[in-house]
C-alpha cells in the first residue's frame, strides 16, 4: 500500500530533523491548555508571521508548582532552571521544522540569534533588502480620479421636482420694536376687568349647525395609498417520519498482508515510535494512579491555607461521647439533664426517629417497644449505668431538687412519668466505677449495677406512676419544672403559701396543646386544714397516683385576634430553686401541720415561650369573667418578635449609657 511505502521515508526525514536540531533550542509540544494558560494560541496570538512570544521564567516555574508532571515545559525544566534571564523566548513552529508544534530557546545567545537574525558580511542580506523595496515602491498604484460622464436623466428628477415645497407667495416679515429706555425695566402687573376695555378680549359666539344649513366645509384632498394584503399568520405542522434511514455506515477495513504487517512492525520507525512513547505512556499512567489531575484545587483549599499567621480556634471541642450501640445509636436524643447531687451523672432522653406518619404506620410496633431514659457516668462512658423506662416517648424529664432518687418525665402523648430510683440510690452514690484490681476478665467492664449475671447491660427500672391520659395534656409535653421548694401552690386559691417542708412536690408542665398544668405527687388528704404525708416504701411510694393521677390546676391560652391557643413550648416561673446544704432522699416526718403561711410579695405570673416566637405573660389565677361569669386565666401581655427586638435594643441603649 502507498503509506506503508512512504512511511520509512518519513522516519528518515524525522530522524534527519532530529540530528539538526540546535543544542540551545528544544521543541516542544504545546497543548491547547498549556497555550491558554501563557497566552500562545495557535493562529490567534502567534501566528507564521509574528511567530515569537516573550513568557517570563517565574510563569513557567509557577506552572511547575500547579501542575506538576502535566506540565508542557516539563521536559525542559532543568534548562529553565538554569536559564540566566527572567524571559524564555517560546517560538511557534508553523512548518514544523523541528518536529514540534513550539519550540524554546534555552540560553541568551538563541533568543538574541532568533529575534535578531546576522545579515551577511558582504552586504547581500542588506542589498537584496533595498532592491526589494525599490521594487515595491516602483509597483505601488496611484489611484487616478475618474472622467466625468454625462448625466442620462431616468425621469427620477421629475419626481423629486414635484414633492419639492415651492413658496406660492412672498415671505411675510415682521419687525417688532421697543423703546431703548424699557430695556431692562421692571414689570409691573395688575388687576383689570375684562369689562374695561373692550380690546381686553374677543368674544366668538358658538354657531349652531342644523341639518337644513348648506354650510359647505370644505376638505383639501390628499393622496392615500392603500393595499390591500391577505392575513399573515405563523403556524408550524410536525409530521411524524416512520420511513427508515441509515443512522451509520460501516465500509470495508483495508486490510494488508500479513507480510506487509509485519515488515511495518520491524521498522526502525515503528521501533523507536514505541521506545519514545512507552516512558511517556507510563509515566501519564502513574499519575493517573497517583493524583486526579482533573481536580480544582483552590475548591479543595482550606480556610487555613496560604495564610501565614495561625487562626484562632473559636469552635467547641469534644471532651467526651456517650453512645450506646443497642438503645441509642441513630436515635435523636430530646432532653438532657444533670444529677442536683452527684457529679459526673447526666442522664438523656432518646427517642425513634421516625415522622408522624412513620409514627402511625409503625404505631402498633413502638407500643411494644419501650422508651428508655439513659443515665451515664464519667467513670464508664462505655456503659449506661441506669436505663429508666417508658411507655412512649420522652420529650423532657427532670430530676428532683430535694429527692434527687424522683425523676419527672413528660411523654410525646402528654402523659407525665414518676421514677423512683431510690433502691438503687446508694449503690449510685457510692460506687465510682470499676477499679483496676477487680477487672476479672470481660464480665468487670459491664455496667455498674449487675443485679442479673445474665444481663448484659444495667437494670431497667419501670416507672413508678403515671398520669391519667383524659386529663392530661392532648399533645407532646414541650417543658416541665419543679416548683421550688420553699413555696407551693395552693389547690384551692391557687395562691402562693409557704413550703414547711422544704420538699419539691408540685409539677409545672406546659404542652403545645396551649395548656399549663400544675401536679401534686401528694396523696392530699385534707383534715381541719391538714394536710398528712404517708411514709410508704419507696417502690410503692407513688403507685397511689397511677393511672388516676391528674393535675389539680390547668391554664389555657386562647388568642384573642386569631381563632386557636397559643403553642407553649416553654415555660418559666420568676421563683427559683434555692442553695440546699442538706438534700437527703427521703424525709424522716410523717407529718407535717398545717402552719402553711401566705406569702404576699410572691406573684402567680409566669412566663410561657410558643413555637411563633412569642412570649405569652400570664396569670394562673383564674379571675371570674363578667360576660360569661366563669373563673378563666387572663393573659396579662403578649410580646411578638418586633416587641422583644424593642425591648432588648432599648436595655442595650440603657447599659450603654
Amino acid at each position: 500500500m502507498p503509506e506503508s511505502k512512504q512511511t520509512p521515508k518519513g522516519n528518515e526525514e524525522q530522524v534527519a530533523k532530529e540530528a539538526s536540531i540546535p543544542v540551545d533550542i528544544k521543541p516542544l509540544f504545546v497543548a491547547t491548555q498549556g497555550q491558554q494558560i501563557f497566552g500562545c494560541v495557535a493562529d490567534e496570538d502567534v501566528t507564521s508571521d509574528n511567530p515569537y512570544k516573550l513568557i517570563l521564567k517565574e510563569q513557567i516555574l509557577q506552572d511547575f508548582l500547579n501542575r506538576a508532571g502535566v506540565s508542557d515545559f516539563k521536559e525542559a525544566k532543568a534548562a529553565i532552571n538554569s536559564y540566566p534571564g527572567e524571559e524564555l523566548l517560546l517560538v511557534y513552529d508553523y512548518d514544523f521544522k523541528y518536529g514540534q508544534n513550539f519550540y524554546l530557546c534555552l540560553t541568551e545567545e538563541a533568543k538574541e540569534r532568533i529575534l535578531h537574525p546576522a545579515v551577511d558580511e558582504d552586504g547581500e542580506g542588506e542589498g537584496e533588502g533595498e532592491e526589494g523595496q525599490k521594487e515595491d515602491e516602483e509597483h505601488v498604484e496611484i489611484p487616478v480620479t475618474p472622467e466625468p460622464k454625462e448625466w442620462i436623466s431616468q425621469q427620477s428628477d421629475v419626481e423629486i421636482k414635484e414633492a419639492m415645497v415651492e413658496n406660492s407667495r412672498p415671505l411675510l416679515k415682521f419687525v417688532v420694536t421697543r423703546k431703548r429706555q424699557l430695556f431692562g425695566a421692571a414689570y409691573e402687573f395688575s388687576d383689570c376687568s375684562a369689562n374695561s376695555s373692550k380690546d381686553m378680549y374677543i368674544d366668538i359666539a358658538s354657531q349652531d349647525l342644523n341639518v337644513d344649513d348648506e354650510t359647505d366645509i370644505q376638505r383639501m384632498e390628499m393622496e392615500v395609498a392603500v393595499q390591500a394584503i391577505p392575513e399573515l399568520a405563523d403556524a408550524c405542522c410536525q409530521t411524524e417520519w416512520k420511513k427508515p434511514v441509515n443512522a451509520a455506515v460501516q465500509y470495508e477495513p483495508q486490510m494488508m498482508s500479513e507480510e506487509e504487517a509485519a515488515s511495518i512492525m520491524k521498522s526502525d520507525g515503528v521501533v523507536d515510535f514505541f521506545r519514545s512513547a512507552c516512558p511517556r505512556v507510563e509515566l501519564s499512567l502513574q499519575q493517573n494512579e497517583i493524583m486526579d489531575v482533573f481536580v480544582d484545587d483552590y475548591k479543595v483549599l482550606s480556610d487555613t491555607d496560604g495564610i501565614v499567621a495561625d487562626k484562632s480556634d473559636s469552635s467547641l471541642k469534644e471532651y467526651q461521647s456517650f453512645t450506646d450501640l443497642k438503645f441509642s445509636k441513630d436515635r435523636p436524643i430530646t432532653w438532657i439533664d444533670w444529677h442536683p447531687v452527684q457529679k459526673g451523672i447526666v442522664a438523656v432522653s432518646c427517642v425513634h426517629n421516625y415522622d408522624c406518619d412513620e409514627r402511625i404506620e409503625l404505631y402498633s410496633k413502638l407500643i411494644l417497644e419501650h422508651s428508655l431514659i439513659l443515665i451515664w457516668s464519667f467513670v464508664d462512658p462505655i456503659h449506661p449505668q441506669l436505663f429508666l423506662e417508658a411507655p412512649d416517648d420522652v420529650a423532657c424529664f427532670r430530676y428532683n431538687p430535694t429527692k434527687p432518687s424522683i425523676i419527672a418525665g413528660g411523654c410525646m402523648n402528654g402523659q407525665i412519668i414518676i421514677w423512683d430510683i431510690s433502691a438503687y440510690e446508694e449503690q449510685f452514690m457510692s460506687n465510682r466505677g470499676p477499679s483496676l484490681s477487680d477487672n476479672k476478665g470481660p464480665a468487670a467492664n459491664l455496667a455498674v449495677f449487675e443485679t442479673d449475671p445474665k444481663l448484659d447491660h444495667a437494670p431497667i427500672v419501670r416507672h413508678t406512676a403515671i398520669s391519667s391520659i383524659e386529663f392530661g395534656h392532648k399533645k407532646s409535653v414541650s417543658d416541665m419544672h419543679w416548683i421550688p421548694s420553699h413555696i407551693e401552690v395552693c389547690s384551692k386559691t391557687f395562691q402562693i403559701y409557704s413550703n414547711p417542708t422544704h420538699v419539691c412536690n408540685q409539677l409545672i408542665t406546659c404542652s403545645i396543646d396551649g395548656s399549663v398544668l400544675i401536679w401534686d405527687t401528694r396523696p392530699m388528704k385534707p383534715t381541719a386544714g391538714v394536710m398528712v404525708l404517708q411514709q410508704i416504701d419507696p417502690v410503692t411510694s407513688f403507685q397511689h397516683l397511677d393511672l388516676t393521677w391528674k393535675p389539680f390546676l390547668k391554664v389555657s391560652f386562647p388568642r384573642s385576634d386569631n381563632p386557636g391557643d397559643f403553642a407553649a413550648t416553654r415555660v418559666s416561673i420568676q421563683e427559683s430553686q434555692p442553695v440546699l446544704t442538706n438534700i437527703t432522699g427521703s424525709s424522716d416526718k410523717t407529718s407535717v401541720d398545717t402552719t402553711r403561711e401566705l406569702l404576699e410579695g410572691k406573684t402567680t405570673h409566669f412566663y410561657i415561650g410558643t413555637e411563633d416566637g412569642e412570649v405569652v405573660y400570664c396569670d394562673w389565677k383564674p379571675v371570674k369573667d363578667h360576660e360569661s361569669g366563669k373563673l378563666t386565666c387572663a393573659c396579662i401581655c403578649v410580646y411578638s418578635r418586633n416587641t422583644l427586638f424593642c425591648v432588648l435594643l432599648g436595655c442595650c441603649i440603657f447599659l450603654l449609657q
